[in-house]
């Protein structure tokens, strides 16, 4: 088991949920809930334990990986990370470099209507399902 900051899990690597997942189906709660933990660590000056996320090989290079378990964690701090790029002043680039901060990237591919939902609350602040 390796233990990795979400940068170091999301760098370099693209995700795709396989076919025989569920769907996302996190509420306002359990968002709510990551968000306030992800808080009180960065409060508190502490890391965070997300829990485990069990990834199978897609590639032989290492890049493209299924998501066997944590889709529900990886697809709501892709979402928590696309807001707060959004959120940062774009005129900082050396900030956003020093904290990893990019254009986003589809770096989480969901199934069905979820990858079309997913892609365009990234994409599009001003999306309202």
């Amino acid at each position: 088991m390796t233990t990795n900051r979400v940068y170091d899990l999301f760098n370099k690597r693209y995700f795709e949920i396989p076919k025989y997942q569920r769907g996302y189906s996190w509420d306002r709660q359990n968002v709510r809930d990551l968000f306030e933990d992800i808080r009180e660590a960065i409060e508190s000056d502490s890391s965070h334990y997300m829990g485990t996320v069990v990834l199978s090989e897609g590639t032989p290079q290492g890049e493209h990986y299924f998501v066997v378990d944590g889709q529900q964690r990886l697809a709501t701090i892709s979402l928590i990370i696309s807001e707060i790029t959004r959120r940062l002043p774009k005129a900082d680039a050396d900030y956003n470099s020093r904290f990893y901060i990019r254009e986003a990237e589809y770096r989480l591919k969901l199934l069905g209507r979820d990858k079309e939902y997913f892609e365009n609350i990234l994409v599009s602040p001003q999306f309202n399902p």
